[in-house]
């Protein structure tokens, strides 16, 4: 019974040689990590607001104790002395609230025990209790923190390495134009390495760099999505002599794929317009383009277009691995190279037979090599 639900799940059974169990093993950890990497870098992303005001409420005020070690020529004398501030430090009634909130008051209401607010940079999360950006929260100001930051890019790792092994199956599978593929590729490295610098250029020291940066990943996210749109359609349009590309027509991974760079472009385009309109009053000189930061839900509208999205975009390779071993067509095993198909049983015998055959070489060589010294 376990030897079958192996070789039905994992896609390999205890039986297959040493080899195979490798190669398949490590198809396995790479999947299981990254699937659980996208749960936990979703939930972090989609649910920064009530986590910063949680954490922060409730460690704010935390002092740290600092060590000291008084070395003399025959003893050691250490302290520990507790710092005079939290975590939070700018005082209540100097924190400026770009919604029109007072912030004494929410820091009366959810803060009483430490009357301060999170700077830039301060905190497990950024602050959370009142915007500090013009057009309402942002990603940018809740991971400005090292927890946070940290947790975002940490979690991101292993679903963007996915990322890229599904470039391999979307090309593999549609039969992609070189000109698309060399588009996917560049929107997807410059993707790649905007993020790292816009990780590194943090909105409190570099800010005008974080903008443009925080720009620039968006901008090739937003240009990615449409060339994999564009991709999908196309290989339709070639195999139906049709123009006019139906949902129904895709197959389950490319659905998965399609519905998902579409979802996750319009989350982006959605959540940029509070910054549109801000712009647009800033251009004309005139406040007939509301920001939408007016405390409400509207506040959030930025943040939740860059947390969406970016979880949409950051699952499609989870998702479609796991629509396919619901379809069966996958298991944890599968590697993107091989288009989500099964190894047959004649491939097993064939890849255990040929590990063999080069380990049984070895050792004759092995031996040869001794009788001639």
């Amino acid at each position: 019974m376990a030897n079958t639900y192996m070789q039905r799940f994992c896609g390999y059974s205890r039986e297959e040689d040493d080899i195979l169990k490798g190669r398949k093993g490590a198809n396995v950890a790479f999947n299981v990590i990254t699937i659980i990497s996208w749960v936990l870098l979703s939930v972090f992303l989609c649910a920064q607001p009530w986590l910063s005001n949680w954490a922060n409420n409730k460690w704010g005020g935390h002092h740290n104790k600092r060590t000291l070690y008084n070395i003399t020529n025959y003893s050691v004398n250490i302290t520990k002395n507790p710092v005079s501030y939290g975590l939070c430090t700018v005082p209540a009634a100097d924190y400026v609230c770009t919604d029109g909130s007072n912030f004494t008051e929410l820091a009366l209401k959810y803060r009483p025990d430490h009357l301060f607010a999170c700077g830039c940079g301060e905190g497990i999360l950024g602050e959370g209790l009142c915007p500090r950006t013009s057009y309402g929260h942002t990603l940018s100001d809740f991971v400005s923190t090292t927890p946070a930051l940290g947790a975002m890019i940490g979690l991101a790792t292993f679903p963007l390495i996915g990322a890229r092994r599904l470039i391999i199956t979307i090309i593999k599978t549609n039969d992609t134009r070189i000109g698309i593929c060399r588009l996917m590729y560049a929107s997807l490295n410059c993707f790649q390495v905007t993020f790292i610098f816009w990780g590194i250029c943090s909105v409190c020291v570099f800010e005008a760099a974080h903008a443009l940066l925080t720009v620039a990943f968006l901008g090739s996210f937003m240009v990615f999505a449409l060339t994999v749109m564009y991709a999908l359609h196309q290989h339709k349009v070639e195999q139906n002599n049709d123009f006019c590309t139906r949902l129904k027509d895709f197959e389950p991974e490319q659905y998965v794929i399609a519905v998902g760079a579409f979802i996750s472009f319009v989350a982006i385009v959605l959540g940029s317009i509070p910054r549109i309109l801000l712009m647009l009053g800033t251009m004309t000189g005139s406040p007939k383009f509301p920001d939408l930061n007016n405390g409400g839900i509207g506040s959030y509208a930025f943040w939740a277009g860059e947390a969406f999205g970016l979880s949409i975009f950051f699952g499609l390779y989870p998702l479609v691995l796991l629509t396919n071993i619901w379809q069966e067509e996958a298991t944890l095993s599968t590697g993107m190279g091989d288009k989500f198909e099964h190894i047959d049983d004649e491939e097993l015998e064939s890849d255990t037979a040929r590990g063999r055959r080069l380990s049984r070489d070895d050792t004759l060589m092995s031996e040869y090599e001794d009788e001639s010294e």
